[in-house]
C-alpha cells in the first residue's frame, strides 16, 4: 500500500482524503480483504502526511449515505478494485476529486498471495 500512497500523495496536496471501498473486480463483493486493503491504504496515506478523514466502512449508515451522495467532507476519494492474478492480487486504485469527478492519479500494484493472511 506504500506504493499507492507514494503515487497519490503528490497529487493530494493539502486536500482532505478518504478511502472508499476497494472491492473484488470479479464480482464487486466487499470481502474481509476489501476492508484490509482500504485500512492499510488509509494508514499508508496518513503516514505520508495525507489529511485523512474517516474511511467509509467506519461510518454509520446515515454517514455512509451522505458519503455516497457526495456530502462527505473529503475533497479526494480513493477507490478501486482488486483481482486475483495467478499467485498474486492486483490492486487498482485511483484518487478522484469529489468536486469535479476528475481522476487525479491512478496506480496498480501487485501483492503476493503469500503476503495475505489466509483468513482474508
Amino acid at each position: 500500500m506504500d506504493q499507492l500512497a507514494e503515487a497519490f500523495q503528490p497529487k493530494l496536496g493539502k486536500s482532505s482524503v478518504t478511502v472508499g471501498l476497494i472491492q473484488s473486480k470479479s464480482d464487486g463483493a466487499r470481502l474481509k480483504l476489501s476492508d484490509a486493503i482500504a485500512e492499510q491504504l488509509a494508514i499508508a496515506l496518513k503516514n505520508k502526511g495525507a489529511a485523512l478523514v474517516a474511511s467509509e466502512e467506519r461510518l454509520s449508515k446515515t454517514e455512509q449515505a451522505n458519503f455516497r451522495s457526495g456530502l462527505s467532507q473529503a475533497q479526494v476519494l480513493i477507490t478501486g478494485t482488486f483481482q486475483k492474478w495467478g499467485n498474486s492480487y492486483s490492486v487498482m486504485a485511483q484518487a478522484v476529486d469529489t468536486g469535479s469527478g476528475k481522476v487525479l492519479e491512478g496506480k496498480t500494484v501487485r501483492i503476493a498471495e503469500s503476503d495475505i493472511p489466509p483468513d482474508l
